[in-house]
């Protein structure tokens, strides 16, 4: 399959520190107490460098399809419309890329999430099938942001085939019992770019899905989250939902232990003596 190379990296990745040319007039000035505040102006009214921002990058838009192993977690919360379109990736120097979807616990019956399901499109093969990453669950932070560190981890790994369409591939990691704050709550995928360079989280960009999902992105050299909703990247201009499934666990049964056939016949009695009582202080009153 030939590469498909990813959109470039997001406008506002960290810079070197402003610099300003000393005019000759300053240079010439023999106050050096003088020249110093006059240079140091436009960084005052510049606010200094630009903070450090996420650097995220994308598959180039093809033609919807839906993903191999297009049933995957179907009978848990679904976000997607089951057609992959792009992918959201991460410019190769990024060590720590993650995206998180917003989910609510009200979806999870139980409270807890057994199964998590993620897409995965490859645009290259000569590296190999195979990707490792973690799955990573979030609470809800200030400013409707995800918290900047996760209330739970589980590593993984998958194997993503050459099947000859560059549609993705659906996969089920188990993640055991995780239990789910209140509110909302973030599902998502952390990996390593710099290994993992062909892999990129398949995204729904189709109009004929009503609903538009909030997905957070960050990396290690971000400040914090970044909402794919208002970002001013073009590779997120068309966003539904990002292509994160997850299924609940089942209801446990609560066990109530029988009593056995002498308790319940001490129990009847039990409850005919208070019966009597009752009855013979009526009479007395």
């Amino acid at each position: 399959m030939h590469s498909i190379p990813p959109l470039g990296a997001a406008p506002g990745s960290p810079g070197k520190p402003l610099a300003f040319p000393v005019p000759l007039s300053l240079r010439t000035i023999g106050a050096p107490w003088v020249a110093l505040p006059l240079m140091m102006l436009p960084l005052l009214f510049l606010g200094g460098p630009p903070p450090a921002s996420a650097q995220p990058s994308a598959v180039p838009r093809g033609v919807s399809a839906p993903p191999g192993n297009p049933d995957a977690c179907s009978g848990g919360v679904v976000l997607d419309d089951g057609t992959v379109e792009t992918g959201y990736g991460w410019v190769p120097s990024v060590v720590e890329g993650e995206y998180v979807q917003e989910f609510q616990r009200a979806d999870f019956d139980s409270g807890v999430v057994a199964e998590v399901c993620v897409c995965w499109l490859r645009t290259d093969f000569s590296d190999g099938p195979d990707i490792e990453f973690d799955l990573v669950f979030y609470s809800l932070g200030e400013k409707g942001m995800p918290l900047l560190e996760p209330f739970a981890s589980v590593p993984a790994s998958a194997s993503v085939p050459d099947t000859g369409v560059e549609n993705g591939q659906l996969v089920s990691v188990d993640v055991g019992r995780v239990d789910l704050p209140l509110g909302p709550v973030y599902m998502g995928v952390r990996w390593d770019a710099s290994v993992g360079r062909f892999f990129f989280l398949c995204a729904d960009h189709t109009d004929a899905n009503p609903v538009t999902t909030n997905v957070f992105f960050k990396d290690e050299q971000s400040e914090g989250w970044s909402n794919v909703l208002e970002s001013t990247d073009p590779i997120f201009r068309d966003h539904r939902a990002a292509f994160i499934r997850a299924v609940g666990a089942e209801l446990e049964a609560v066990d109530i232990p029988a009593l056995p056939v002498d308790g319940l016949i001490l129990l009847a009695i039990f409850l005919a003596g208070v019966g009597l009582v009752w009855l013979s202080r009526r009479r007395t009153d």
